[in-house]
């Protein structure tokens, strides 16, 4: 198995105002293609899993799969730092969210291009050096860009500062592997501050990991 595709995608995948922020919990439905010779795409399934509780407040976000291999990934603005906890590791690895891992092309938006859990949604298209991303997105689900303006890893600020709302579908496609990330539950809530606390874990870098 290609340990450094799998740290890649769980990194990317989980690694985006109009009046009041959107505060609440996103249900996805996660599906993977492997273009990854030896890697199949039940095995990438599995390992990523294919629901994901997305919780975000203010600029904090926590993502939690149900796959075999990554359990969740925690961003806190205030340190400006990815947390991933991997399910054969009792350790949080973090890593640094000013850091770019890959350079823009081009970024084109088209208005009223799919309807998602009812809504109407504009589409962001963006080419980078490795792959591009499309983004679904509605402003009935806004969110504050400037809370994310040293988020530059996985280009989650160049997505928010024009869209301005959290993202309800996306679809990657990779060298690697192709994902498609799909809202199927939304729900408006208050989230306690507690719920983006930085469990009692060793801290390391990812670079660790990848050794």
């Amino acid at each position: 198995m290609n340990r450094s595709l799998i740290i890649a995608v769980c990194i990317l995948t989980t690694s985006t105002l109009i009046g009041q922020e959107f505060e609440g919990k996103i249900i996805y439905k996660n599906t993977y293609e492997s273009n990854t010779k030896g890697v199949s795409d039940n095995q990438l399934n599995s390992l990523m899993g294919t629901i994901q509780e997305y919780v975000i407040k203010g600029g904090n976000y926590k993502s939690s799969v149900n796959g075999s291999f990554n359990q969740y990934q925690l961003y806190r603005s205030e340190e400006n730092r990815i947390y991933n906890k991997f399910s054969n590791a009792e350790a949080l690895f973090w890593s640094d969210a000013s850091i770019e891992g890959e350079k823009i092309l081009s970024i084109d938006v088209k208005e009223d291009q799919e309807t998602i859990l009812g809504v109407s949604c504009d589409k962001l298209i963006m080419k980078t050096t490795k792959g591009s991303y499309i983004y679904f997105y509605s402003s009935k689900y806004p969110i504050n860009p400037t809370l994310f303006r040293e988020h530059i890893f996985g280009n989650w600020y160049e997505f928010v500062k024009r869209a301005k709302s959290v993202p309800l579908k996306i679809i990657m496609n990779t060298l690697e592997f192709k994902s498609i990330s799909v809202a199927i539950k939304l729900e408006s809530l208050e989230v306690d501050s507690s719920f983006f606390d930085i469990p009692e874990l060793p801290l390391k870098p990812i670079s660790e990991l990848r050794n």
